[in-house]
């Protein structure tokens, strides 16, 4: 059987072995419509409290909060309190960046009201997610970077800064040592 190009196994022994990540335990948490809407509420890297969780996943108050529970015992959201209010977070990048892959593969939601479609209409023209900008304009102002050589592509999906990046992004007052940092 060939090797999977996209995630090459180093060894036959660990594919037939089972050592394989958790992948369909991060799944069942994802793949709850509760959760998996409290985790796109969190895409823009915003604190919540389970209120506004709750509001956004259409969720009961007490059935938040279980679903909160699980999210954070699977490593998917970390919990930080101020005061007497408790604040959710995506726990890492790589959750956000999980979560945008399988948004890619997935079906759009049905609208059922015409400010759903505005929403969505915004969401593929311009927003952000967690650490970066994306949509269509994110994707147009990677492109005219890319074409004015202040961008040059990477290794797999990332880019360097040329010299010309150099120059054009210290003039708007991006610190590009700090943010490499």
């Amino acid at each position: 059987m060939p090797h999977n190009r996209l995630m090459p196994m180093t060894h036959d022994r660990t594919r037939r072995s089972g050592a394989h990540p958790a992948v369909a335990e991060v799944s069942a948490l994802i793949g709850d419509r509760g959760r998996a809407a409290m985790l796109c509420a969190l895409l823009d890297g915003e604190k919540l409290s389970a209120g506004e969780l709750a509001r956004c996943a259409e969720l009961a108050p007490n059935a938040a909060s279980a679903h909160l529970a699980k999210l954070i015992a699977g490593g998917l959201l970390v919990v930080k309190a101020s005061g007497r209010q408790r604040f959710y977070t995506l726990a890492s990048v790589n959750v956000a960046r999980a979560m945008e892959a399988l948004a890619v593969i997935s079906r759009p939601a049905k609208i059922l009201a015409l400010s759903q479609s505005y929403i969505a209409e915004d969401l593929r023209s311009a927003r952000s997610c967690y650490d970066h900008l994306a949509g269509r304009l994110g994707v147009a102002v990677t492109e005219s970077l890319v074409e004015k050589r202040m961008l040059v592509p990477d290794a797999g999906a990332s880019y360097a800064v040329s010299a010309i990046g150099d120059e054009f992004f210290s003039s708007l007052g991006i610190d590009l040592n700090k943010s490499r940092r």
